[in-house]
């Protein structure tokens, strides 16, 4: 995987540009609902459009990995994949989860949901941002990768994408979320099957991504101010996903500064993170009496980005802090060196 991710270097680029977007996302929401931002068209718009692809871009990338890095030759492979994903995807899920979960039931006074049991947290409605790691998990066991080079799989997803678009939300979270999202992950693994970003590495297909995002623009607004439901913003979702890859794919890579490397480290730490570092900070300046809606913006928004970077710098120097981020790597390495001892 780390030479696809040298070599793909756009995968880490959209990924940094997603997010922050699901880190002003939940932001804003959390501070409309605590009161300190008062509702307005250009926070409603904002966050309305944002919501079309930021994760469905982390699902795309995900399914490109998955597609690009795993190869199945028997059951047993699969086996040993899913036991992989369940230590790289469950272990940052159960703790963030429950780390979330004790943070809410302590500032129960001053967080903005209400707090449902830990079993329900962990096993029946995952909270957010960490509902992406229990969809992906259950995405992997369920996708096989793609042998032949055929549209069987993307036609199903679709299908899938489709019905549950006419037919709505099964009374499963489970069922729900991979009929939703299952469409995104498959297009990523196409990506990747029939390498197509080896195909639109041009300027004149770079253009082509950037009218795209114009074009979503536009549409966004006229979306905003005339619903047009389920269907429509998942072909606008669709829009500005092909539309941000077209882009990110075709732009050259250049030379990058300690803090545009150090932020591409820490995406994963932010994505899981971020709400654990605004919210404590939220609640203690309200408890404060601090209102100040500039206070607050730039103080939660800054700890949302700042905390976990510092979280990445300090595990640069105690290396055992990666159990808690990339569990799977670390179990590897680990055995790797015991391994080695035992020779």
């Amino acid at each position: 995987m780390n030479t696809i991710r040298k070599k793909e270097t756009w995968i880490d680029d959209i990924k940094i540009f997603a997010c922050i977007l699901v880190v002003l996302g939940h932001f804003f929401q959390s501070m409309i609902k605590s009161g300190i931002y008062l509702e307005n068209d250009v926070i409603d718009w904002f966050l309305k459009t944002i919501y079309y692809f930021h994760v469905p871009v982390f699902f795309i990338c995900s399914g490109y990995l998955y597609q690009a890095t795993v190869h199945f030759i028997c059951l047993k492979d699969w086996g040993r994949n899913i036991v992989k994903k369940l230590l790289s995807l469950g272990i940052p899920y159960l703790l963030f989860s429950t780390a979330t979960w004790i943070l809410k039931t302590i500032f129960s006074g001053s967080v903005n949901d209400e707090v449902a049991s830990l079993y329900d947290v962990l096993f029946l409605h995952p909270i957010s941002p960490y509902w992406y790691l229990y969809t992906l998990l259950f995405l992997f066991v369920f996708i096989p990768v793609i042998k032949k080079r055929n549209y069987y799989f993307l036609g199903i997803a679709l299908a899938v994408k489709l019905l549950n678009i006419i037919l709505g939300d099964s009374d499963f979270y489970l069922i729900s979320a991979i009929c939703q999202n299952a469409i995104w992950f498959v297009m990523g693994m196409y990506m990747s099957c029939f390498q197509i970003t080896e195909k639109v590495k041009t300027r004149v297909w770079q253009v082509r991504g950037e009218w795209g995002i114009i074009l979503f623009s536009i549409l966004s607004l006229l979306f905003y101010f005339f619903d047009g439901g389920k269907l429509g913003a998942f072909l606008l979702g669709m829009l500005a996903c092909i539309s941000l890859f077209l882009t990110y794919i075709s732009i050259k890579p250049k030379k990058e500064s300690f803090f545009i490397m150090l932020l591409k480290d820490s995406t994963w730490p932010i994505f899981l993170m971020h709400t654990l570092f605004a919210a404590p900070i939220r609640s203690i300046l309200m408890k404060l009496g601090i209102s100040n809606w500039i206070i607050h913006t730039i103080l939660g928004l800054g700890i949302s980005i700042v905390g976990p970077m510092l979280v990445v710098l300090i595990m640069r120097q105690w290396t055992w802090m990666e159990i808690f981020f990339y569990p799977e790597r670390k179990f590897r390495v680990w055995i790797t060196k015991r391994n080695g001892k035992d020779r």
